[in-house]
Parts: C-alpha cells; sequence; structure tokens
C-alpha cells in the first residue's frame, strides 16, 4: 500500500459510526461493485486499472470486517453491563478504546 492509499484508508475511516449497520452493509456492497469492476477490465486487459479496482474491493472489504468486528464487540460490551459483569465505566472505556486509531484488526481478534 502506498503512502497515498494508507492516507485515503486512513481518511475513510475517521468519523465511522461503526454501530450503524447500514454503513457496514454499504461498505461491504461497495467492496462487492469495485471486486465485478476489476473481473470486467481484468477480462479486458486493462491490468492497471483492474489492480486499482482489486485494492479498493480488498480495501473496502477489511474496512467492513474491521467495522462489523467493532459493532458486534459494542453490543457485546453492552450485553456483560446490562448483566452486571462488567461496571458502566468499563463499557464506557470499551466503547471509546474501540473508536482509538490505534485499534487494529490483530487487537480487535486478541
Amino acid at each position: 500500500m502506498t503512502s497515498i492509499d494508507y492516507k485515503k484508508f486512513i481518511s475513510d475511516t475517521e468519523g465511522i459510526n461503526f454501530e450503524d449497520c447500514d454503513v457496514i452493509v454499504k461498505k461491504y456492497e461497495s467492496s462487492i461493485a469495485n471486486y465485478k469492476n476489476f473481473r470486467e477490465y481484468h477480462a479486458a486487459g486493462d491490468e492497471e486499472v483492474a489492480s486499482n479496482y482489486l485494492r479498493e474491493a480488498g480495501i473496502n472489504i477489511y474496512q467492513c470486517c474491521e467495522w462489523a468486528l467493532k459493532n458486534y464487540l459494542t453490543k457485546r460490551y453492552h450485553e456483560e453491563f446490562e448483566s452486571g459483569s462488567i461496571s458502566d465505566s468499563y463499557e464506557r472505556a470499551l466503547r471509546i478504546e474501540l473508536k482509538s486509531e490505534r485499534v487494529t484488526m490483530n487487537y480487535l481478534i486478541d
């Protein structure tokens, strides 16, 4: 990923409300559309344009997976709070942490 791609990736993720399932679905649909465009351009022999669409599809599906996992964890933390397993302040701290830029897929999975 070039520095330009990384900057675009970061700017695309800032301010996203991953608690909104429609946002996740739209990102998934965007990934599918980009992948279909990749296949069309690849079949036509335009490798450069095809690779750009494939990269976008990959970035979009990665973001979709990250946001879906954050969405799940947010709901799970709330369930834990409701059941009395964790305190209100701990649940709020966890939800704030999920919005941190340093939270990666590896971090979320752990």
